[in-house]
């Protein structure tokens, strides 16, 4: 099954990327909070004056053709209702619909069949690499997995009951006996979309806080003398 769930990641993340180049930002991120349950009172997220009319579909969706954005909203249910949302400006009862159904068909329900039966996926943690638990969650996360699937906070929870604690954050390896930036801010992100109350999120959280650089951000690398930050 291995080869499928590559390439089931690989084909998820594809229209992902696909999707995310033509979204305005600021919809986009208001969309986004109030996916996570940052907008609750159902207002349409903001638009730029005059940013979407056109004659034929009531939206100028930048670059993108009509039928581009009719193959978007056809396809699976991940990728449906970010477009419902960010690109058609439809009501959040609608997207959120669309949302919920990514747990239940297609490639978020293809994702959660793959998970282990201890809670894990691909028999790791962090390895091996894109089919890993952490790897799989941050894959569900953009996805727009509902952060109370209760398959998610299970991996989530595996992944702080069977790490390394080093100073107050997670290492999956015996040899590395510190934190690394990049795989706790990981953990951290997939536990906190997720519904996990544990107090060992919010720790993970204060160690990436206090390992801030002089340039407001971090690097995997400053245990090793990295004096800025980085993008990867």
């Amino acid at each position: 099954m291995m080869y499928s769930f590559v390439g089931l990641a690989s084909c998820a993340m594809t229209h992902l990327l696909v999707l995310s180049t033509v979204l305005d930002t600021d919809a986009a991120g208001a969309c986004l909070r109030a996916a996570n349950g940052g907008l609750n009172d159902g207002r349409p997220h903001a638009r730029r004056p005059g940013r979407f009319a056109n004659s034929r579909s009531g939206f100028d969706h930048g670059a993108m053709s009509d039928a581009a954005v009719q193959w978007l909203i056809e396809g699976d249910p991940a990728v449906r209702w970010q477009a419902e949302c960010d690109l058609l400006a439809r009501s959040p009862r609608t997207w959120r619909s669309t949302r919920t159904a990514v747990a239940n068909e297609g490639w978020g329900r293809r994702l959660l069949d793959e998970q282990d039966p201890g809670g894990t996926w691909g028999n790791g943690l962090y390895t091996p690499k894109w089919t890993s638990t952490t790897y799989t969650l941050t894959l569900l996360r953009r996805l727009g997995m509902p952060p109370s699937n209760e398959k998610a906070i299970a991996g989530c929870r595996r992944l702080l009951d069977d790490a390394l604690w080093v100073d107050g954050g997670v290492s999956y390896w015996a040899n590395h006996a510190y934190a690394e930036r990049c795989v706790n801010g990981m953990v951290l992100a997939v536990a906190s979309y997720f519904d996990v109350a544990d107090r060992r999120v919010d720790s993970i959280a204060e160690v990436l806080v206090g390992a801030v650089m002089p340039d407001g951000a971090w690097n995997c690398q400053d245990v090793r003398g990295a004096t800025h930050s980085s993008f990867h």
